[in-house]
């Protein structure tokens, strides 16, 4: 299985309602589209996270690039000061220790 970690850090937290808009519709998104998606979210004040599980790289980049998703991926400069995320093969999915650990090591991106 494919497993996504991705941290956001929120600008502000003026900037958690359009966060959390934009959230939503990319999980109605996901919940429809791949119900079978094992998907997992956590957070609290300016940071936020999500995991999932995937059956296949191929299918985790189609959701990636479309709809919902790809809007709230083109919105993020707007609301996050900074996005980690981590992407690897696994054969469960970890406890979040274990997914924030991996993520220590993933890609940042850092706006403005």
């Amino acid at each position: 299985m494919i497993v996504v970690v991705t941290s956001i850090q929120l600008k502000t937290l003026g900037h958690l309602f359009p966060f959390v808009r934009l959230t939503g519709r990319s999980v109605r998104q996901l919940k429809k589209v791949y119900p079978h998606v094992i998907f997992k979210a956590s957070g609290f004040w300016k940071t936020y996270y999500t995991l999932s599980g995937w059956k296949d790289a191929v299918e985790m980049k189609q959701y990636a690039t479309s709809g919902a998703h790809l809007e709230a991926m083109k919105s993020s400069s707007k609301v996050a000061a900074r996005i980690q995320t981590i992407t690897f093969e696994s054969t469960d999915i970890p406890s979040w220790k274990e997914a924030k650990e991996k993520l220590a090591t993933g890609k940042v991106i850092t706006y403005r």
